[in-house]
């Protein structure tokens, strides 16, 4: 499962390394992620900049910013391929 999470970055960078990201709205306080549980697990955490409501419209928010955006591969290849210069 971990080989398909990714993140989605505006220009060619490491998102290992300590950067602002957007991630989506907890559903619940008691319940972690998916990236979460996964970071945690590696003893990484990442920081959490914009926490925004609506997952789909994430992607479009990296196009003025230098933000980073975790999210599965599939969705990913997507946006990348839609937004390729």
């Amino acid at each position: 499962m971990v080989r398909n999470l990714c993140c989605l970055l505006k220009t060619r960078g490491d998102a290992e390394t300590p950067g602002l990201h957007i991630v989506p709205v907890a559903y619940s306080m008691a319940h972690r992620g998916v990236f979460e549980t996964h970071l945690s697990s590696l003893r990484v955490s990442r920081v959490r900049t914009v926490a925004h409501s609506y997952f789909t419209t994430a992607p479009y928010l990296l196009l003025q910013s230098d933000l980073i955006f975790s999210t599965s591969r599939r969705f990913a290849s997507y946006f990348a391929g839609a937004y390729r210069s």
